[in-house]
Order: structure tokens, then C-alpha cells, then sequence
């Protein structure tokens, strides 16, 4: 049988697997970053449970300390991976053109599910405690009672939707 990918001048096979291995690796690492991204999204809602109990009452000194940290981490490493998946997703648009000599790609874009943008949403809110547990007394009350009402619904809202997804 013979293959689509011959052609007469040298080396063009190497071109051609070259193009394609390039689009595909940065395809593979996007999808890989922008998982990593919304894992640490959802693991930033343990510390972020405990960075709301601190704003309802207040921790020891060390625990509050932890949970902040723990947050800060959680949400940098978010910020990172979704900045290397949009780095990715960039050079695999940039590598596509010369793929297409050999082969048709075609990746569609995996819509966000429900619960992932319900938890996105939960990050500027566990930022508003995250705030209030380093700084203590920089939000004023209405804004730290408003974070601490929202943040356990903007939770349940995204528990109860990804039961039911």
C-alpha cells in the first residue's frame, strides 16, 4: 500500500514527520497543562475551606498560615499551568499550517464543564479570604460578608452540579 507521505525530494519525509510530530506534541501538552490547571483549581478548595473558617473564626496563627500558603500555592500553580496550556495552544495554532501538508487535524475544543467554571468562579472569592487571613482587617465587612456567604454556595453549587453532570 502506498503511503501518502512519499514524495521525490530528499528528506521530505522527515519534514513531513517533523511538522506533524511538532503540532501534535504541543497539542498533547496544551490538553496536559490545561488538565493540570483545573486539578489545582479544585485543590485549591481544601485550603480554601479552611481560609473561610478563618473568616468566620478565627484560626491559630500556624493554621491560618498553612492554609494560606497552601492556597497561594494551589492558585500559582493554576495560574501557571493555564499560562503554559495558552503557550501551547499557541504553538500548536503556529504548527497546524505545515501539519496540514500531511496530515488533516482537526482537535475541537473540549467545553468547560459546569462545575470547572462554578470552582473558576470560587477563586476570586477564596482570594478575597486568602486577603483577609494575611491581612487581617483590609476588606471591609461587607466585602469579607459577602465572600463568606458566597464562597459555600459558589462550593455546593459546583458539588451538587458535578453530582448530577
Amino acid at each position: 500500500m502506498e503511503s501518502g507521505l512519499r514524495s521525490t525530494v530528499p528528506g521530505a519525509a522527515s519534514e513531513y514527520r517533523a511538522a506533524l510530530e511538532a503540532a501534535l506534541s504541543a497539542y498533547f501538552a496544551h490538553q496536559r497543562f490545561g488538565s493540570l490547571s483545573a486539578d489545582y483549581v479544585e485543590r485549591s478548595a481544601l485550603p480554601g475551606l479552611f481560609l473561610w473558617i478563618h473568616g468566620w473564626h478565627p484560626l491559630p496563627t500556624l493554621l491560618s498560615w498553612v492554609a494560606a500558603l497552601a492556597w497561594g500555592g494551589c492558585s500559582g500553580l493554576a495560574f501557571s499551568f493555564r499560562g503554559l496550556a495558552w503557550k501551547w495552544q499557541r504553538e500548536f495554532a503556529a504548527a497546524l499550517p505545515e501539519a496540514r501538508c500531511v496530515a488533516r487535524l482537526h482537535m475541537a475544543p473540549r467545553p468547560m464543564a459546569a462545575s470547572s467554571v462554578l470552582l473558576h468562579l470560587l477563586l476570586p472569592v477564596s482570594a478575597l479570604l486568602w486577603l483577609q487571613a494575611v491581612l487581617p482587617g483590609l476588606l471591609g465587612p461587607g466585602l469579607l460578608a459577602a465572600s463568606l456567604r458566597g464562597w459555600p454556595l459558589l462550593l455546593g453549587l459546583s458539588l451538587c452540579v458535578r453530582l448530577f453532570d
